[in-house]
């Protein structure tokens, strides 16, 4: 009997996995069949062919022309919302996205008293984040500790990693006090979950589109100056240089590290090369974290800043030298959008209630991409 139930059981969860591979076949029927009729319902059935160096590449007869038309265009719009094309002439004057980026920070984080409030519990109930910023941060960001000297009251500063350690090792003793604490387990990737998650989803209003383009951003720089001198005023400021990048269709058509230029272009080892994305903007972001009640009128701080966003590709017009880079991330990106699942505000959770998460699935992250290395 009991062999007879397990059996039945096998056959119940083996039925319900081949009921889901089927409903996955016949949803790729159905995408593929669709795809057909559009090309079908064309003269021709197929438009001009790009150039890939020279060479005419013949259209796939899977590709959904129409949709590569579109998503050609969106991804333009998308290249012009970051250089901030509605600055004009005037150079000095800032970029509407950056504006609207920050005057969401503002809102959300910068101006909510009960956001820092939150970041201090956050920090205080991890103490394991102390020993992930001395043993892993320290030895591959840039860091900076400013310090009185005892004897002479003078400023010190700290830059080596291994002077860092010494020095609060030296706290260890009981001299640490809780503010010096909440600064180095805060003092790591983990104060850019809230800003990247705030700079992630769909409009205008946002960097990194991560539905309509499946872009993300890279940090590729990251320093953190701690300003541990007066009690009361303690607190750590973090600059961080981040890449806008969208999928390359490397896979599919030709791929480039990094962008081109008219240079770059006459060399054949550069074309040789190839990267799973396609850099589009670099962007620098400031955040400031004091825990000290005293550090505001109000209290402790939180503060991000959008800085700038510096476009890193151009000439991607028609016989542009990086055209055939965006016919190639125009490729996989129309072919992919069915598949995107768009930001829905409506289900979104307020940022005081979301923060805990969006910090703990962040520097989860982080801790997998640096397990590998030994510090």
């Amino acid at each position: 009997r009991d062999q007879s139930e397990r059996r039945i059981q096998e056959w119940v969860a083996l039925d319900a996995d081949r009921k889901i591979e089927i409903e996955e076949y016949q949803r790729r029927i159905e995408s593929l069949l669709g795809t057909v009729r559009i090309m079908d319902s064309e003269s021709g059935g197929a438009e001009p062919s790009g150039r890939d160096g020279g060479r005419n590449i013949a259209p796939s007869p899977l590709r959904d022309l129409e949709a590569e038309k579109k998503m050609h265009k969106d991804l333009i719009d998308y290249i012009h919302l970051l250089e901030g094309n509605s600055q004009g002439n005037n150079k000095k004057r800032i970029s509407p996205l950056i504006s609207t980026i920050n005057g969401a920070f503002d809102i959300e984080f910068n101006a909510n008293p009960t956001v820092a409030d939150d970041m201090i519990e956050y920090y205080r109930s991890r103490p394991e984040l102390k020993e992930f910023t001395l043993k892993s941060e320290l030895p591959r960001m840039d860091y900076e500790v400013l310090i009185l000297d005892e004897q002479t009251n003078e400023t010190l500063k700290l830059t080596d990693t291994d002077e860092i350690r010494s020095y609060f090792a030296t706290l260890e003793g009981g001299s640490m006090d809780e503010e010096v604490e909440l600064l180095i387990r805060a003092s790591n990737q983990s104060l850019l979950a809230d800003p990247l998650s705030m700079l992630t989803g769909e409009g205008e209003g946002k960097l990194v589109h991560s539905g309509s383009f499946h872009s993300t951003v890279i940090a590729t720089e990251c320093s953190f100056k701690l300003d541990l001198r007066h009690e009361g005023q303690r607190r750590v400021k973090v600059h961080c240089e981040l890449a806008v990048c969208v999928p390359s269709g490397a896979d599919n058509a030709a791929g480039y590290e990094g962008n081109l230029t008219p240079e770059d272009s006459e060399s054949d080892q550069k074309l040789e090369r190839k990267s799973a994305t396609l850099e589009l903007a670099r962007a620098n972001l400031a955040i400031q974290f004091s825990p000290s009640p005293t550090s505001t009128p109000s209290g402790p701080l939180v503060k991000y800043t959008l800085l700038d966003i510096k476009p890193t590709i151009d000439d991607y017009g028609v016989d542009g030298v990086n055209e055939t880079a965006i016919q190639s991330a125009v490729m996989v990106l129309a072919r992919d959008r069915h598949t995107h699942i768009r930001y829905n505000e409506n289900e979104a959770n307020s940022v005081a209630s979301r923060s805990s998460s969006v910090k703990n699935r962040f520097i989860s992250r982080v801790k997998q991409l640096s397990s590998s290395s030994d510090y």
